[in-house]
């Protein structure tokens, strides 16, 4: 049989699956228009495009923000494919196959195939394991950067704080923290790239305003308190004269001891703690209650498209917003694209406001 162009890209788990590049031109993005739809919001709207020129394979990025990248080198231009090629796009991450792929039987029935038509394979070398070696000089060199997204007051427009992202251009390495982050995880090395990224953070946040608070983000994997409490000592001595803001990620919080400790510290240290990505997976009523944090983030994949949804959804979203400021929580919408939804966010009485309406990330200036 001819031999396909796929795109291979991994569920976890030694689980990994393929879409045909089929048909061509074949388009990537977030947009339910495109051929491969992805969820990440690393992820433009329609981000790239791979066509076939004579017997040649070429892609090319459609103006997105993040960037298409092939064996780690940001597009310019377009660039033919090869069998084996690293795609990202953004920072979610494709092996580019050449075959007639050998569906196991068991493998091929239509429970084993997703919404968007995907076969699942069983087998596939970690394709990670390539960029140890760089990723450990990258760690050891300190050779990560940080950029700042403005957090807006939704009334006013004022520049309520900065969050900080870490970023890195190390070669052979994605450039974004997700792709990042996936090398550390099956490394082990979360905590140490979590607290590089936040030390380049406070460095290089002498070009922001002091009276603007800086949101500084905890790995999952960071969740040892004894750990905990050194990193936001060793912060608050760094940045004395800003108002320091904790996020801590959904999926972390859980320990109610422990959270309720970290508090506290935040306290004596004039810190303040922000819950992330509320609404992404289970509902923390119970740790808001027990251990209020000073904001709340609404995930974006709430505020995503809000003003086309449905007035039961609007209800209980206001809800839970004022549920949130009935515990004097700061309420906040992560995400925001557009005026429309920036509008339904105000009405919804959302207090402040993040996404590429107000800024893109960008980098600071390290202290002189």
């Amino acid at each position: 049989m001819t031999p396909k162009w796929y795109l291979e890209g991994t569920l976890g788990h030694g689980r990994t699956w393929l879409t045909p590049i089929d048909p061509l031109p074949f388009v990537i993005g977030r947009s339910k228009d495109c051929h491969l739809r992805l969820s990440s919001p690393e992820v433009s709207r329609i981000h790239a495009e791979i066509r076939q020129k004579d017997r040649h394979l070429l892609v090319r990025d459609m103006d997105s923000t993040n960037g298409t990248f092939v064996n780690s080198v940001r597009l310019t231009g377009e660039q033919e494919l090869a069998d084996g090629d690293i795609l990202h796009f953004g920072s979610v991450e494709f092996r580019v196959r050449r075959h007639e792929p050998d569906v196991p039987a068991e493998n091929s029935g239509e429970d084993e195939l997703d919404k968007t038509g995907l076969w699942r394979q069983p087998v596939l070398t970690h394709r990670f394991e390539r960029c140890e070696k760089e990723f450990r000089a990258m760690l050891s060199q300190e050779r990560a950067d940080a950029v700042f997204q403005p957090i807006v007051e939704l009334a006013t427009g004022a520049i309520h704080a900065y969050e900080a992202l870490g970023r890195t251009t190390f070669p052979g390495l994605p450039p974004d923290p997700g792709g990042l982050f996936r090398i550390a995880e099956h490394l082990g090395l979360e905590k140490e790239l979590s607290n590089l990224f936040r030390l380049r953070a406070v460095h290089l946040a002498g070009g922001l305003p002091r009276e603007c608070r800086l949101f500084l983000n905890l790995h999952p994997a960071e969740m040892d308190l004894a750990y905990l409490l050194r990193v936001v000592d060793s912060l608050a001595a760094a940045r004395p004269r800003q108002t320091l803001v904790i996020e801590v990620n959904e999926k972390a919080v859980t320990h109610l001891p422990t959270m309720k400790q970290l508090r506290t510290r935040l306290g004596e240290l004039h810190m303040e703690m922000a819950y992330d990505d509320f609404g992404a997976g289970r509902t923390r009523l119970l740790e808001l209650m027990e251990v209020p944090p000073d904001y709340l983030k609404f995930d974006m994949a709430l505020i995503r498209n809000i003003h086309g949804q449905p007035e039961k959804f609007h209800q209980t979203l206001a809800l839970l917003v004022r549920m949130a400021k009935n515990l004097d929580i700061h309420t906040l919408a992560e995400g925001i694209e557009t005026r429309e939804e920036e509008t339904v966010c105000r009405q919804l009485g959302f207090e402040l406001g993040q996404g590429f309406l107000y800024g893109r990330p960008v980098g600071g200036s390290g202290d002189r």
